[in-house]
Formats: C-alpha cells, structure tokens, sequence
C-alpha cells in the first residue's frame, strides 16, 4: 500500500466549503500541567469553536494513559451550559483516540480518519518516568523545553519521521516545519502555554465506507501538549546559599525549620533496600541560617535510631515522631519495627522530654502543625514480621499549650484513603496531603485537604506527572505559597485560585523521599534524598521564588 505523507495545505480544504466541518480537525487539549483533564475541539487549531459542532463527537471515545500502565477507556461529558466536552482521570498524562468522520468531498470523495492526543511537554532534567509511551501506531511525538528551545522528536510507526513536513500551532501563530533525518525539529522562542502540531498521511487506495465509495483516505493527526511556566523559581548558587552539605546521604527523615535554623532527625544513610540499625541516623542536627560563610552542621543531641519519621518545630521545641526502627545488625534479615514514641527536644534546656505516645506505632507517615496543633497522617505499622504490616486508617491531632502541657492525642476524622510515602503539610487554615503510595495499588499524585474547622477531608486537584511524581514528595508553605517538589525534579505550586498544581521551576535532578524547607527572602531548601539513577544525596540545594 502506498503512503504519502504531507502538510495538509490550505488548497486541499477548499472543497470543503460546502460543510461547517470545512478545515477543522479534531484536538485533545490538556488543560491543567498535570494532563489529568482534556477537552475535545473540533476546529481549526487547538481552541473552542462553534460549540454546535461538538454535538457530532460527543459519543468519541478516549484513552486515558497513566505511566506505562494499559489505557483506560474513557468517555467526553458536556459541561453544563453544552459549550464544553471534557474528560477527565486523575494521574493521567497522555491520552489518545481515533474517529472515523466518513467520506468527504464533492467530485472525489475521500475517508477522513482523525487522531487526536494530548502528551505532557518535558524539560531538561525532567525524569523519565513522565515519558509515558503512546502505541507507536501512525504519527506520535515526544516534546521537550529547554530555554526557550522545544524540540519535537516525530515518529511513525515507531520510527523517526524523517523529512516530512507538519504544521505547527502556538498561541497567536502557526508555521510550517519540516523535521531532519532523525525526525527532529527545532523551534525557538517558545512561551508558556498550549502548542500542537498536525501531520497528514494520505493513502490512494479507494474502497467503500458506509455504503459510499471513496477515492482515498486521508488521516489527519492532531498532537497537543502544554509547555509549563518553569521561569518563576531560579536556583540559587552553591556560593550564594552557604548551606553546607548534611553530614551524610540520608533518605526518609524528618526536616523542620525554626527561627533562624534548620533541624534534621532520622533517615537511612544505607545502600537502596539494605536496612540495619547501624544504617540509621540518630542525631539531631541543624544549620543556623543567619551565619555567614560556610560552616558545619550543628550536632545537638543523640536519640533512637529511626527512619520513616517526622519532625515539626514548635514553640521552643523540636518534636521527633514515630518512624521505625530496624532491630537487625548489618547483614542480618531485616526486623523492621514501627514505633510509637513522641519526643520533644527542648532548645533551652537542651534535653530530650517525653510526649504521650501515638496511639499505634506508625511509620513512614508525615506530620504538619497548625497553629498549636500536630496532625499526624498516612503510614503504616511494621512489627518485624511483613506479612503483619498494617495500613493505618486514623489519623490523630496533639494540641501544645503555652504552660507546657498538651492535649493527648485525639482523633480527627478517618481519611478516605490508606497511603504512606506521602507529604503533609499546613497552608491556607487546612492540612494538605500530598501524593504517597496506596494501600491497594501503587504510588499515587492524588491529593485531600483536611479542614479543622469541619473535621472534614476534601478531594482536590493531582499533582502534574505520573503517579510515580506522588511517591516520597516534599512539600512546606513558603512565603504565603504551598510548594512541592518531586521525583521528576518538578517544582509545583498551589494556584489557590484555579485550585490546581502548576509547574514553576525545576531542581534540575529529581529526588524522592528528601525534605523542603522554608528559608529567609521567598527562597527554600531541598535536604538529602535519593535519585533513582544516582543515588542519596547530602546536597542541600536552595531555589528562590520570583516575585
């Protein structure tokens, strides 16, 4: 069978003035950074056109792809005044269909196929993991951004897609590119916002379609993706932040920020998936923010050996909280042990004091204050024994009173999920939990809001990326801003007003299970972590958000 590839051109459409269809195309438009909601155009470029025309594609199907998971059928809703057909899938970054339209023309007659997809745009450190591959059936891409620059690597049918010409859509603008012998091509001077691109295959081959004959087929391929705003946090050089390096690599501790310090408990300094006693941290540390030049972290005091704990700041305390102790010497078989202990650690006077216990062992877990007020969510209990692991469903408030004294613990209301690895942290009068590792399935961007002033938890938008981005993610308010950061290296903000997450920057590699601490002048820092490829990290790299 031949093909012959080509930009559709304008002259072609000419015989389609007979029909409201004349040039339009079908378009999924990714409306959020996170691609977990697309809406269906069908029009000239990827934006809203007559709202009468969607009626004839209402009933398309569309594939939802999450990772490198199979494609989960989906189906278009209107929204309520019927300008709008949208669909939706929390976690999902690509999604992809394919319509028959049916014969077109007046003299010659030919089949119309569309394609349509929505792709996230990568950038230039952004993890593999947010590459989530479409089938390499026809015409696919994968875009990347880097200053400006987008690079568009076509393919066809899993190959590169050399020489052909395509057209190009950006805000405001459209122009014909051509792609080089590795189906490459380059656009410069690229700004935040909606792109796509569209490629022709024609195929002479007649046949018949419904009862009509045709001379041909003509399959158009549509392919859209959203280039993130990564402008508004900057790193901050390693001259200009005079934050030294942790004392070791260390994974899966505690971080808090007080006055004019930074405090670090916990964590595994150990090689991936080796757990021994020795390999946990036990120190309290911290880094005194307004001293100047390079120095050294301060070692305060010793305590139990943990990781998969939490640390809050305050008062003229630092709270150590729960985590899991590994009972086994280095080489041994693992006993893995949660605990229930809460301490606090007195800066006055510079002793360790008790705190009544949660009311299960619990780690892997992450705490936030509010106010006077620790909340503690997520995790799960570990007795030595994993078969008897248990996925904690409560999650629990301690008030601290001015004299000293404090509530006990009490009981908030249930979350409506079982997840660990995730991150909590207080902004806007509520509690936010931030992605984790469900109990019946794997890591999860998905997010709640737990409001005190109800006892109620709330839904609320993902986090751009695949699941994976949810898995060990740090977040903390700074400046009036809830920012998080994660494994693809992402940085994401909460838009109070959209009540979504968009991508502001990027920390160049990504890191899971670290910590995000607030710092002097709309600047914060990323403490120790792992990366997949490279390994834990001591670095302690600052960002600063724009104005």
């Amino acid at each position: 069978m031949q093909r012959i590839q080509t930009l559709f051109l304008i002259a072609l459409g000419l015989c389609w003035t007979s029909s409201p269809s004349f040039a339009h195309f079908l378009w999924l438009v990714p409306q959020k950074d996170n691609g977990s909601e697309v809406h269906l155009y069908f029009s000239e470029g990827p934006e809203a056109d007559n709202p009468k025309l969607l009626e004839k594609i209402a009933d398309v199907p569309v594939t939802a792809y999450v990772s490198d998971k199979k494609g989960e059928p989906m189906s278009f809703a209107f929204s309520a005044d019927r300008q709008t057909l949208a669909a939706k899938h929390s976690g999902a970054t690509a999604w992809k269909l394919q319509h028959t339209y049916g014969t077109h023309g007046r003299d010659v007659k030919n089949l119309i196929i569309y394609t349509a997809m929505s792709i996230p745009c990568g950038w230039n450190g952004m993890s593999a993991n947010d590459r989530v591959s479409l089938p390499k059936e026809g015409f696919t891409a994968s875009v990347t951004c880097d200053a400006g620059q987008l690079k568009i690597a076509l393919e066809q049918d899993g190959k590169p897609a050399a020489a052909i010409e395509f057209d190009f859509q950006a805000p405001n603008d459209h122009q014909t590119l051509t792609t080089d012998a590795t189906g490459t091509a380059v656009v410069d001077g690229i700004q935040p916002g909606v792109y796509a691109i569209r490629c022709l295959e024609s195929d002479p081959t007649p046949g018949t379609h419904n009862g009509t004959d045709y001379a041909g087929v003509n399959h158009y391929t549509t392919i859209s993706f959203r280039v993130p705003d990564l402008t508004k946090v900057t790193p901050v050089g390693a001259s200009d932040s005079k934050i030294s390096e942790l004392p070791e690599p260390v994974t899966s501790f505690g971080a808090a920020t007080q006055g004019n310090y930074l405090y670090a408990y916990g964590g595994h300094t150990g090689s991936a998936h080796s757990y021994s006693n020795e390999e946990q941290f036990n120190r309290l540390i911290r880094w005194d923010l307004s001293s100047s030049g390079q120095g050294n972290w301060e070692e305060l005091a010793e305590g139990p050996r943990v990781q998969g704990n939490a640390l809050i700041a305050a008062k003229n305390y630092v709270v150590l909280l729960g985590g899991f102790n590994a009972e086994n010497a280095t080489g041994e078989k693992s006993r893995l042990v949660s605990q229930a202990g809460v301490k606090r650690y007195a800066l006055d006077k510079k002793a360790w004091e008790s705190l009544p216990d949660l009311p299960e062992p619990r780690s892997s877990m992450d705490a936030a204050i509010l106010g006077d007020t620790i909340y503690v969510v997520g995790g799960w209990s570990m007795n030595g024994n994993g078969s008897e692991t248990k996925w904690l469903e409560t999650a629990w408030k301690l008030t601290l009173r001015n004299d000293g004294t404090n509530s006990g613990w009490q009981p908030i209301a249930p979350p409506p999920f079982k997840r660990r690895a995730m991150a909590v942290a207080a902004y806007d009068g509520k509690i936010f939990v931030i992605g984790g590792m469900n109990s019946d399935g794997g890591p999860t961007t998905a997010c709640a809001t737990y409001d005190p002033k109800t006892d109620q938890w709330s839904a609320i938008d993902s986090l751009a990326g695949v699941p994976m981005n949810g898995f060990g993610a740090a977040a903390q308010e700074v400046d009036g801003q809830l920012i998080a950061t994660t494994e693809d290296g992402s940085i994401q903000r909460w838009n109070k007003d959209s009540q979504t997450w968009e991508i502001i920057g990027s920390t160049g590699t990504g890191r899971f299970f670290h910590r995000l601490l607030p710092i002097a002048n709309r600047r914060f820092v990323i403490l120790g972590g792992a990366n997949m490829d490279i390994g834990k990290f001591s670095e302690c790299d600052v960002f600063a958000i724009a104005p």
